[in-house]
């Protein structure tokens, strides 16, 4: 036989007694006890509030916070207006992650009690999870409204402007917290972070050292502190802070990716990639540690992993997704597909990586190309590419992918090009070629980027340009736009810069003018900006003055770079030394810049200065591309490529025109076809055969050759060549 309990006593003159004891357990941590009194009590009053509410405050304490949540959420819909039970509700929510519905929780409570300082506290937390940071700052001004003296409220206010962007305004509000409050730690610490903002390095330290002085296990502001330390070129001294904080923390991931990049800016590459190894160790699915291992795997040459790393920038808070329909492009079966390519990133990156719509085209594809709305009508030069710019109407596509991931997704183990991509208008470059005259060596020059830029300033003062000005027969002609044009009103005694005028490059299209310049210039001297990867993608000759830690992208050690063969890089040898770099570039210019304009400049500072006929020229060139791809020794191919970029350097002078295209991708054929030949009789001699087959090679040979004679010939003819390779047989 089985008995039924009977149920509690829990008359109405008890509940009160039962309340106050399992809120007495609660306090106690007899959350069992706790919680079977409430059950209790809600077995007789099944809407009670205060049961509800203490249950799931004990829920809640348990672990169970969807259960609390849901308990609490249950009795708020006979108790809407009860504003702790909503300020406990919208907490637990906010545990759960879900910030909307906490937010919408606290806005309720707020509704009953509009000054409750905590909801508002509660619900500016809300707002700056989901990332409303505006609503966040109104939250906690309105607290100050109520409490001027509450030094977390300026600080979380401080911390909303700051992730506004409003850093200035933010390093106001820390400073009132401080006020009220001198040894707050996170104002201190947050402090810092607005002056790293606002480029205040040395300020910032001042900040972390003191929150070290109050709190010397602060592993954040440990890390912190090396990272402005590095900015500030003590390296050295970073490491020593990262050391700091890995000593307590060695899990800190974010330490160790820091240390990382304070080693490559030692140049110590090997233990950087050690160092962003050991965060990935920690967490595999660190954006910053795969995304920085990359661009050091891109700049050591190992181009495909590098590749591979590069595409974690689209994980990472910065990158913009778009809405396309259909699939991404995985690299394959390229051939009869439409294929939207995508700019991204800024100007530079689309004229640098634009080379790619062509590599994709070439594998057989039907390329569009959508860009930046200031390079469309630059981009138009790229051959086999339809290109629109961003906002226009899309033609149909199959496919579609980020132009920088092309590298990645066809696993192309090479950057470089066959000769300039890009093009100036003729009518505009006649136009421009006329304004600036014969006279002088002509040289372009550019000295800032885009400040909001990422990463490390690649500005340089134009006071560093002055040695290049005296050197004998040189002009300076701004190539510069916006930012850094007022330096041009300072110039120093003997210094002299030609500008182009107000309506150089004023339109709506970029860089139309600046092209058509380039074209009539002997030179391009220039910090790392877009004006570099134009120069390079036009063929023209660029010098390059780089910081003493090259940028991932030039994938450089020496002066060369696999991206434009045009191109010579100058780097610092110490940290800020521009004036070094600016010597050695004005000691090469000394050297060249009475050379004639047809031999390059790079030939001329490497290489013994020898006229020859553009068609012999074109012949070398084709040449060493069929040794570039068909030998495999690693240090033949070396240096095949290099005497590929020199000469190819020299074969952006002179230009060819679309036929002179043509017979250059015919010298290619006839080259290809003896080099066949060549094989052959080599297998025949091997095999001592000297047959009619060993004949027939023979005489092949110079029949091929013949052909090969005419169409440099051709070559020669057409370009109004100075030198003319002649020859002389005997009758046959």
């Amino acid at each position: 036989m089985s008995w039924s309990q009977a149920p509690p006593q829990t008359d109405s003159l008890r509940l009160p007694e039962l309340l106050n004891r399992a809120a007495a357990c609660q306090r106690d941590g007899r959350l069992v006890e706790a919680e079977q009194l409430c059950r209790d009590i809600l077995q007789a009053r099944p809407n009670h509030l205060d049961a509800s509410h203490l249950l799931a405050i004990v829920c809640h304490q348990q672990g169970r916070t969807a259960e609390a949540v849901d308990l609490l959420g249950a009795a708020l819909k006979n108790y809407p207006r009860a504003a702790d039970a909503l300020c406990n509700h919208g907490l637990m929510l906010q545990q759960l992650g879900r910030h909307a519905e906490a937010l919408a929780s606290f806005d309720k409570a707020l509704a009953v009690t509009p000054r409750d300082c905590e909801a508002l506290h509660s619900r500016a937390l809300a707002c700056s999870a989901l990332g409303r940071h505006d609503e966040a700052a109104v939250s906690y001004d309105r607290i100050l409204a109520i409490r001027p003296a509450d030094a977390e409220a300026h600080n979380n206010r401080g911390v909303a402007l700051n992730a506004l962007g409003h850093h200035a305004a933010a390093l106001a509000c820390y400073d009132k917290a401080l006020a009220i409050k001198p040894e707050y730690v996170h104002a201190l610490y947050n402090r810092g972070r607005a002056l790293d903002e606002l480029q205040r390095y040395d300020e910032a330290l001042v900040c972390y050292d003191k929150v070290l002085a109050l709190d010397p296990e602060h592993a954040v502001a440990h890390n912190n502190r090396g990272a402005t330390l590095d900015t500030l070129g003590r390296c050295e001294e970073a490491l020593e802070s990262f050391a700091r904080a890995l000593a307590i923390r060695p899990d800190y991931t974010e330490a160790l990716n820091n240390r990382g990049t304070a080693l490559v800016d030692l140049d110590r590459l090997d233990e950087a990639l050690a160092s962003y190894d050991a965060a990935l160790a920690l967490d595999s699915d660190y954006v910053d540690g795969h995304w920085n291992k990359g661009l050091l795997q891109l700049r050591m040459g190992s181009v495909v992993a590098g590749w591979e790393g590069y595409e974690w920038r689209r994980k990472g808070d910065s990158w913009e997704p778009r809405d396309f329909a259909g699939p991404e492009w995985d690299g394959t079966a390229a051939h009869g597909r439409r294929v939207l390519l995508y700019a991204e990133q800024a100007l530079g990156d689309t004229l640098q990586f634009a080379r790619f719509a062509r590599t994709v085209a070439a594998a057989g594809a039907d390329v569009i190309l959508e860009v930046q709305p200031p390079l469309a009508r630059l981009m138009q030069a790229l051959q086999g590419v339809t290109v629109i710019g961003k906002g226009a109407p899309l033609p149909a596509y199959d496919c579609h992918l980020p132009l920088m991931s092309v590298p990645h997704v066809m696993r192309l183990p090479d950057v470089s090009v066959d000769g300039p991509y890009l093009a100036a208008e003729p009518e505009r470059t006649e136009r421009w070629g006329r304004h600036l005259g014969g006279e002088g060596f002509r040289i372009g020059i550019a000295w800032r980027c885009n400040p909001k830029a990422p990463g490390p300033s690649r500005a340089i003062p134009l006071e560093a340009f002055r040695g290049l000005s005296r050197v004998p027969g040189v002009r300076l002609i701004s190539l510069q736009k916006n930012d850094g044009v007022g330096e041009l009103a300072e110039l120093p005694d003997g210094m002299t810069v030609e500008t182009l005028g107000a309506d150089f490059d004023s339109g709506a299209d970029a860089f139309l003018d600046t092209a058509a310049v380039m074209m009539s210039l002997d030179l391009v001297v220039t910090s790392d900006t877009s004006i570099a990867h134009l120069a390079g993608a036009l063929g023209r000759p660029v010098w390059i003055a780089m910081r003493h830690v090259t940028d991932w992208r030039w994938m450089a050690n020496g002066e060369a770079t696999p991206w434009y063969p045009t191109a010579r890089l100058f780097k610092q040898a110490r940290r800020d030394d521009w004036d070094g770099v600016f010597t050695r570039i004005a000691s090469e210019l000394a050297k060249v810049a009475s050379t004639p304009r047809a031999v390059d400049l790079a030939v001329a500072a490497e290489a013994p200065l020898v006229p020859v006929s553009l068609g012999e020229l074109i012949d070398k060139i084709t040449i060493l591309e069929i040794k570039s791809e068909r030998i495999d020794d690693p240090q033949k191919g070396a240096n095949i490529r290099r005497e590929l970029v020199l000469l190819s350097a020299v074969r952006a002078g002179p230009s060819l025109t679309g036929e002179g295209e043509r017979l250059k991708g015919e010298l290619k054929r006839v080259n290809e076809l003896l080099w066949e030949i060549e094989d052959l009789i080599r297998i025949c001699e091997r095999e001592q055969d000297f047959g009619q087959d060993f004949i027939m090679l023979a005489r092949s040979v110079y029949k091929t050759n013949d052909r090969r004679s005419a169409i440099k010939r051709q070559i020669n003819d057409l370009s109004g060549s100075a030198i003319v390779e002649e020859k002389s047989y005997s009758k046959y």
